[in-house]
């Protein structure tokens, strides 16, 4: 459950500093 929320905490953070930069590495993925 740890590693679950680090993850979400990071995807937030990444959101909040770009959130459109992080949908285009989504996508590529």
């Amino acid at each position: 459950m740890s590693r679950k929320v680090d993850g979400l905490r990071t995807i937030a953070v990444l959101n909040q500093k770009g959130g459109v930069g992080k949908t285009t590495t989504a996508v590529n993925l």
